[in-house]
């Protein structure tokens, strides 16, 4: 009796131990869910660089990447308060908007640029990929979502510049 009261206290002491080492997630995400990055489409080059197509390509991309940036940030600055079905909305809305980006026929002389767009929008959906999934505490989303957008705002700086120099020379 004494010996299998002794082997059940052991038991339960190795069981309560195998538990409690573990760093647990900052993440307020209460139920993670699998978020899968899609790859980007392929794109539509069109051949040349007048101001027209210039001026399509910008009325088409400027709005959503500006609705892509706004979007992403305001569920950034709500994070700790947001629940799992934001996140997932956020996330849906996000993709369509960077999927609508790669559609657009894009000027030739624009094409570097426009794939560095794209590029950096795929790594803030792998920020939020891997926030959702329970891969990073909210600080670290914050912190990778912060730094992938900062390169975001100095890409679209170079793209404008870019832009303006066709405008003159065209």
């Amino acid at each position: 009796m004494r010996r299998a009261l002794f082997l059940g206290l052991v038991l339960i002491v190795a069981l309560g131990a195998c538990g409690g080492g573990e760093k647990r997630n900052e993440s307020k995400i209460q139920d993670p869910f699998e978020l899968i990055v899609p790859t980007l489409q392929p794109r539509t080059i069109i051949e040349g660089c007048t101001d027209i197509d210039i001026e399509n390509w910008a009325d088409l991309m400027l709005p959503n990447l500006q609705e892509f940036m706004d979007e992403s940030q305001a569920y950034v600055t709500q994070v700790e308060k947001a629940s799992s079905d934001e996140l997932r909305d956020t996330w849906n809305r996000l993709v369509a908007l960077r999927d609508n980006m790669t559609t657009y026929p894009t000027p030739t002389c624009l094409e570097r640029q426009h794939d560095q767009v794209l590029n950096r929008l795929q790594s803030i959906l792998e920020e939020y990929q891997k926030f959702g999934i329970g891969r990073s505490s909210v600080s670290d989303f914050q912190e990778g979502f912060n730094a992938d957008m900062k390169g975001l705002e100095e890409q679209i700086d170079r793209l404008n510049i870019v832009m303006n120099e066709l405008y003159t020379t065209n």
